[in-house]
């Protein structure tokens, strides 16, 4: 008898309501960051805001695996800007924290958008469905030095003549890898240079998925890849700053210096006195004629533009070059602003002499085009695919401009 009354209790637990699993937030991982603010496992409810890493730039930031997931059932996550400051009496302002619409995966490798947020009270709360027991949310879709190692590996697997190379390693002995292929075996014929680098700010992970973008498309079957590369050799870095990444802090502003303030004599930063370098020697060589720098810009910023130099100070060689870059990029990238933008929010000329492309501008042949590609984030286009659309349309774009040789000069403008 006491058996059967056990085994009714047993049938009973079993047909009762499932006792759901703890919500738990997790970011002790490459890239992550999170500091957790509530969580409410009866509620499906969450509130997160990016760790504040005190000198290490703008703490913006958020990227975390929460486990405990009743598949089908609906969560909200809560966003709210860091709290305090990061760097001397600097506070970010929240729009930085905040994007519309956040990253989301289920397997940390494939990232979707969710459906745009709810902003109360300087906060943003996402609403999303349970698809399996843990998700991933990230302030927009991670792209790790992991990412890059997969990257160009698998670039080279697919155009086995390209070689990575390490730039340098970090103040943190991490490498800094590139890739570097095209022309390679006919540098005497001295072709085209083309370098292309991104994450310069770490928090800005779309300028790396751009990068992937354009590195697929280079490497292709296209026939305007295929010409590019039989005249050109394209060096392509898709992450500098990688101690930031790696350590899921924002990287700008940071102490002692923003990675895109730190190009001078002196620089602070193995991988940019390393770029520096390789930079000046092709440029040397007489191999080098485009520098493009990847980043994304502020939250209001929709589109996609170049930040230039200021164009009164060009030569009529200089202007005809820049024009016939923004022209070619125009045709091609989506939503591509038909002008240079100029950085005016820098505070002087020293630190204006200080950013990447600038000093392109000023250490190389009067030829040479050094522009600034910036790519609207927080928009509906601000995910994997539509990253890597740029990319290739900036590729693409690339591909236009070398159909004229950019180191001869029009009659006209002579």
């Amino acid at each position: 008898m006491r058996h059967i009354f056990l085994i009714i209790i047993a049938l009973f637990l079993l047909a009762g309501p499932a006792i759901s699993a703890e919500l738990v937030v997790r970011s002790d991982f490459e890239g992550g960051s999170a500091e957790v603010v509530s969580i409410s496992t009866s509620e499906r409810k969450v509130t997160v805001r990016p760790a504040l890493k005190k000198g290490r730039g703008f703490p913006c930031w958020w990227y975390f695996r929460l486990t405990g997931l009743d598949v089908g059932e609906s969560y909200q996550v809560t966003t709210e800007p860091a709290r305090g400051v990061y760097r001397q009496d600097e506070v970010l302002a929240a729009q930085w924290s905040l994007p519309d619409q956040a990253a989301i995966s289920f397997d940390d490798q494939d990232w979707k958008q969710t459906s745009t947020g709810k902003k109360s009270n300087g906060s943003i709360t996402y609403q999303f469905q349970a698809e399996s027991p843990q998700v991933w949310l990230a302030w927009g879709p991670p792209f790790l030095p992991s990412t890059a190692e997969q990257l160009l590996n698998k670039a080279k697997a697919e155009l086995p003549e390209a070689e990575i190379f390490e730039l340098s390693e970090t103040r943190q002995q991490r490498p800094v890898k590139g890739i570097r292929f095209g022309a390679v075996d006919r540098l005497e014929e001295k072709p085209f240079g083309i370098w292309v680098q991104a994450r310069q700010h770490a928090w800005e992970a779309g300028g790396s998925w751009v990068g992937q973008g354009f590195l697929q498309w280079a490497i292709s079957d296209e026939p305007a890849a295929v010409e590019l590369r039989s005249k050109s050799v394209i060096h392509f870095v898709p992450i500098m700053d990688v101690d930031n990444v790696a350590d899921g802090a924002g990287g700008k502003n940071a102490f002692p210096r923003d990675h895109n303030r730190d190009w001078d004599d002196r620089p602070v930063y193995p991988e940019v006195r390393a770029a520096q370098e390789r930079i000046k020697y092709l440029d040397h060589e007489q191999r080098f004629d485009l520098f493009i720098d990847l980043h994304n810009p502020g939250a209001s910023e929709k589109d996609a533009y170049f930040f230039g130099p200021n164009l009164k100070q060009l030569s009529k060689t200089q202007r005809q070059n820049y024009d016939r870059l923004l022209n070619c990029a125009v045709d091609h990238i989506g939503k591509m602003k038909k002008e240079f933008l100029y950085p005016s929010y820098v505070k002087d000329d020293e630190e204006y002499n200080r950013m990447s492309g600038t000093w392109v501008i000023n250490h190389t042949a009067e030829h040479v085009v050094s522009v600034t590609l910036e790519t609207g984030w927080n928009r509906p286009e601000g995910n994997q695919l539509g990253y890597q659309q740029v990319g290739a349309e900036l590729g693409q774009s690339i591909g236009d401009y070398f159909q004229r040789n950019p180191r001869e000069v029009d009659a006209d403008s002579k």
